[in-house]
């Protein structure tokens, strides 16, 4: 039995398939490559430099991305296989388009000269070499803050909106502020209840060691559900797991996976629990999770009154002790910040650089913040005695997750102030 296999002299011998088992390798198919006739069949870019996507996880891309041919590279083997396919067409039609290209180009110049009322043999400096002094001279853009002029070469920093976007958020900040009286609504739990939530979530955000910013996006949807919906005292866990696996989606790069949120509650409840929440939760909030909190208020007052460290560390210890207690919804998260500023200037005995230069200026801190940041002083005086408030009690509070926080060798500085005796 042949299989109708012929006799053909591309081959190097029969294939028996009776007597011997079949091997592909022995086949010697024919030779393409000299053969005018099938030049068509090379690639433009070779197999070896193809890109094929093996990787199993995205963690593993990077070092595939390494094996991507450069596009350069390929446009032009593309391009050089079909000048060789159509040498004189392509030829003639690359030096048409060039002459073309040249003759453009030197009117251009010719009419420019003319316009500016130089010549070629002028002694003026040419325009490249001037360019960036031009740029800056000539520039349109108007920073209100140095601090944001010192930036402006980041794009990252978005300097030139800052001032506009800092604005906007003053403005949605008044607008979407939560209900203080929000619980009195509620019939099986109360501040006391959400005060070990929150306190619980703060330990469980520094486990999982997330971004600032994605505690404070939780909280805020803790808030803004219950100011809405009617929770049960065995719900209200899962309320605010479910808040900080939005949060984290929304916040952060690589979020904890379900999995995770299941095992801190300790199995209390299942994956499915947390999905239906999750779209509860959506739902209510009309998938609006995009507001202002008082850590991003922090980060531009900061800037803009000077980057201090110690300062900003210690007005992050005044905004987290915030969060627990209920009664802070009553200001403004802009104000909570300010007044967070304040205080830590206080704790730590700074004297303002400005104040100091300028006489007129009461020498009192909060006088000087409320003026350069806009903010009236009798707000920032109540707020600012309700965070004093809220640091002595917690003292002798039985919820230190925020103080084991900054316990942390890397906020050393300022313990002394953190854990005087009051």
């Amino acid at each position: 039995m042949n299989f109708g296999l012929q006799h053909n002299e591309n081959y190097s011998s029969n294939v028996e398939l009776n007597s011997t088992p079949f091997n592909i390798q022995q086949i010697q198919y024919p030779n393409y490559n000299n053969n005018e006739n099938y030049q068509w069949h090379q690639p433009a870019v070779p197999m070896t430099q193809r890109y094929l996507p093996t990787a199993q996880s995205t963690r593993q891309f990077g070092k595939q991305l390494q094996n991507i041919p450069n596009i350069r590279e390929t446009v032009h083997q593309a391009d050089q296989m079909e000048v060789d396919e159509v040498p004189h067409y392509r030829k003639s039609a690359r030096q048409t388009q060039s002459f073309v290209t040249r003759q453009k180009t030197r009117s251009n110049r010719r009419s420019d000269s003319n316009r500016c009322g130089t010549t070629r043999n002028s002694n003026n400096p040419v325009l490249s070499k001037n360019q960036p002094q031009l740029l800056r001279s000539y520039s349109q853009v108007h920073y209100d803050y140095q601090c944001d002029r010192d930036t402006a070469s980041n794009t990252q920093f978005c300097s030139e909106y800052a001032g506009h976007i800092h604005q906007y958020l003053l403005r949605l900040d008044k607008l979407e502020q939560v209900d203080a009286n929000y619980m009195g609504r509620q019939t099986e739990i109360n501040d006391k209840m959400r005060a070990i939530l929150v306190d619980w979530l703060i330990e469980v955000h520094l486990k999982f060691k997330l971004q600032k910013e994605t505690l404070f996006i939780t909280i805020k949807i803790i808030d803004r559900f219950l100011e809405k919906e009617i929770v049960t005292k065995s719900r209200l866990q899962l309320v605010g797991v479910t808040a900080l696996l939005i949060a984290s989606k929304y916040e952060e790069i690589y979020p904890p996976e379900l999995k995770d949120f299941v095992f801190i509650t300790d199995k209390a409840y299942t994956k499915e629990h947390l999905l239906a929440m999750e779209f509860n939760i959506l739902s209510v909030l009309s998938f609006d999770i995009t507001f202002p909190t008082a850590n991003r208020f922090l980060e531009r007052y900061i800037k803009l009154l000077g980057n201090d460290h110690d300062i900003w560390s210690y007005a992050q210890f005044f905004i987290e002790l915030a969060l627990i207690d209920i009664r802070m919804l009553q200001y403004d998260s802009s104000v909570v910040a300010a007044s967070a500023i304040c205080l830590a200037y206080k704790d730590l005995s700074l004297a303002m650089s400005c104040v100091q230069a300028s006489p007129q200026y009461d020498q009192r801190v909060e006088q000087y913040i409320s003026q350069s940041l806009g903010f009236n002083e009798t707000d920032l005086l109540i707020c600012i005695k309700e965070l004093q408030f809220i640091k002595i009690r917690s003292t002798n509070s039985t919820l230190q997750s925020v103080r084991k926080k900054y316990a942390h060798p890397q906020y050393s500085s300022i313990h002394p102030y953190i854990f005087q005796q009051s």
